[in-house]
């Protein structure tokens, strides 16, 4: 679309020129004409640096080479597209999502961590087995050997440490609703991208056609130009 814009705009150009120098145009028809033209200019350059972004991001989600990606047919027709619902993409990326899977992991993680700390305050009992083994080394127990084993049960009961076990899961709570935020954000972010591809396939087919009228038109405004010009 952007080659038949310039294609256009540079022959009105031409023809604007011819006016002005058979006294028929002004300087202000041919100055409009050149705008419009570094405007298309200007709008091709742009629609390559999106086509570049387009492919890296293609490559970087494929992780192949798009170099021999192929050109649309000049016939191409775009086709009914079938799509799931939005909310079904929106269910997919939320399960498959390598972002949303780890932030979900780290939450877990982090709330398993105030349970933890808060543990801190609960009695504990351990299970505590001990073996010892000694020989006599004086000259009067030299041929002495004692085994010890016992076998038993330790409770602890926490009293007072200083704070110490409200201050670490106070951090461990921040910590766990930070990352409660970090995952509704990633969420977010997904679900605005899947939103965004959604509507990109469902309305694809339409831009496309559109621009190909817009190029048909351009061409027969060029064609209707250069015969004028002759």
């Amino acid at each position: 679309l952007s080659d038949a814009e310039i294609a256009a705009y540079r022959a009105d150009r031409e023809t604007s020129e011819r006016r002005r120098k058979g006294g028929e145009g002004t300087v202000t028809e041919v100055a409009e004409a050149e705008s419009r033209l570094q405007l298309a200019r200007a709008g091709r350059a742009d629609a390559i640096d999106r086509l570049s972004v387009a492919i890296l991001r293609l490559e970087t989600m494929t992780g192949k080479s798009m170099a021999p990606l192929w050109r649309l047919r000049p016939d191409f027709t775009p086709g009914a597209v079938q799509t799931v619902s939005l909310d079904q993409w929106s269910a997919l990326a939320e399960e498959s999502s390598p972002e949303i899977r780890a932030r979900r992991k780290s939450y877990e993680f982090a709330s398993l961590d105030v349970d933890r700390n808060r543990a801190g305050h609960y009695p504990q009992l351990d299970f505590v087995a001990r073996a010892s083994r000694t020989q006599g080394e004086t000259l009067s127990t030299v041929d002495q050997r004692n085994v010890i084993n016992s076998v038993g049960v330790q409770l602890n009961i926490p009293l007072f440490a200083g704070g110490r076990v409200n201050a670490l899961t106070g951090q461990a709570v921040a910590n766990r609703e930070r990352a409660r935020a970090e995952l509704d954000a990633a969420v977010n972010e997904v679900l605005v991208e899947v939103r965004r591809q959604f509507m990109a396939v469902e309305t694809g087919g339409s831009k496309i056609a559109a621009y190909q009228k817009a190029v048909d038109a351009s061409v027969v405004a060029v064609e209707g130009t250069l015969r004028g010009m002759r």
